[in-house]
């Protein structure tokens, strides 16, 4: 069988150009729909590498404001504390200086009824009452006359007779 040049020719051809065309009308469609599905490909990454980031400045975040917030309430316990301790010591210093104004007060108070007992004890001073209740209340003696005080009656034993 011998089979024309011409048919091998033409049929090798036809399969060449076959290709050929559909390599030409195919390959723009698969670029096309690749590129495409590159893209979707791209944006969806993008969107979840931008979530994972978002994510992570968001944890980030969290720690140090849980860090600050952390620290400023062991300042702030600190700070009360340290008022306390001031608060409770002005307290104490007040009670002791209102302690030691009582006690002046009473040692004041103690040398004065001293000085008012010897004042009212000294002999000068009794004298001087005395002085001041004798011309209040003066004792009037009476003007006794150098008479003979008159004689007792004699008792008698009375006799008794039947």
């Amino acid at each position: 069988m011998k089979v024309n040049k011409n048919i091998i020719i033409s049929v090798v051809v036809t399969l060449v150009l076959g290709v050929g065309i559909s390599a030409i009308v195919f390959k723009p469609m698969g670029t096309v729909a690749t590129e495409k599905n590159n893209a979707e490909l791209y944006l969806q990454m993008k969107e979840e590498a931008k979530a994972e980031v978002q994510a992570e400045l968001e944890e980030q975040f969290n720690m140090q404001l849980a860090d600050e917030v952390k620290k400023i309430k062991e300042d702030t316990d600190t700070q009360i504390e340290k008022l306390k301790i001031e608060y409770d010591k002005a307290i104490a210093d007040a009670k002791l200086e209102q302690a030691n104004n009582i006690q002046v007060a009473i040692e004041q108070a103690n040398v004065n009824a001293q000085k008012a007992i010897d004042n009212a004890t000294s002999p000068q001073a009794i004298e001087q009452r005395r002085q001041e209740e004798m011309k209040k209340n003066p004792i009037e003696v009476p003007d006794v006359k150098a008479e003979t005080p008159p004689e007792p009656p004699k008792y008698e034993p009375e006799i008794f007779t039947p």
